[in-house]
């Protein structure tokens, strides 16, 4: 960490931000989700060409006996495989991808919301604040630097979407009621569902399906961009 009497750095570190801060981050992470898009296709490929072991289970002598398959101990009698395996892994995959872009777009917004603090000598450090995640530093952003249009931008009504789902996989693995009315959400895009996965009772989980991360992605540089471009409005010297 730079020492916040440097003032040139920190002249330079709000008016460019974006373009050497929060643009190489994303730039990491997109490389990531690709990675990640990569090895789903693998891991779907080996099911899709997998010889299946089979079992067959006499269940009297009145029922002709049915065969059970396998795949990596899990039994197509107890699991809707295909919904496991090209739907429900491939999401758990997206979900923890998720949580490390949202948690990354968090530690940026933090550090930006510190440097802020040091060079300007704020009386209220951000951990003051009772918010928590990327609403908490926005608001410090907000309430105590003065960015005004933060909330108003597009992008930040999204990302309290993104942050939404990102907690029902945190806390809740995914696992979605079907009263929640974060299904209306689920039903306007196209990169999200809800399957089954289980073949003898109902329990729903939010499927993310291809495109979704790099929606975010998309979504995540809109946001650090307007910022970035509100501070330019500002002195920071």
């Amino acid at each position: 960490m730079v020492k916040p009497s440097n003032g040139k750095y920190f002249f330079h570190y709000f008016y460019q931000w974006h373009m050497f801060h929060a643009k190489p981050s994303l730039a990491l992470l997109k490389a990531f989700v690709a990675s990640i898009e990569s090895d789903i296709d693998s891991s779907i490929q080996a099911y899709q060409t997998a010889e299946f072991e089979t079992e067959e289970l006499d269940l009297d002598d009145e029922r002709t006996p049915e065969i059970i398959r396998f795949y990596r101990g899990l039994d197509d009698m107890s699991w809707d495989l295909d919904e496991l395996f090209l739907k429900h892994y491939p999401s758990m995959r997206r979900g923890s991808a998720l949580l490390t872009m949202y948690g990354s777009l968090e530690d940026e917004l933090n550090l930006l919301c510190y440097n802020a603090q040091k060079f300007k000598k704020y009386g209220i450090d951000l951990q003051d604040l009772n918010h928590k995640g990327i609403e908490r530093s926005v608001t410090y952003l907000t309430k105590v630097c003065g960015l005004q249009g933060i909330k108003q931008h597009h992008s930040w009504n999204e990302l309290s979407k993104i942050g939404k789902l990102r907690n029902i996989i945190a806390h809740a693995s995914g696992k979605i009621e079907p009263d929640d009315k974060f299904h209306d959400y689920i039903q306007s895009r196209n990169d999200l569902s809800v399957i089954n996965i289980y073949r003898h009772y109902e329990h729903s989980h939010i499927n993310i399906e291809r495109g979704y991360l790099e929606h975010v992605l998309e979504c995540m540089n809109a946001f650090t961009s307007h910022i970035s471009d509100t501070m330019k409005g500002m002195s920071w010297d």
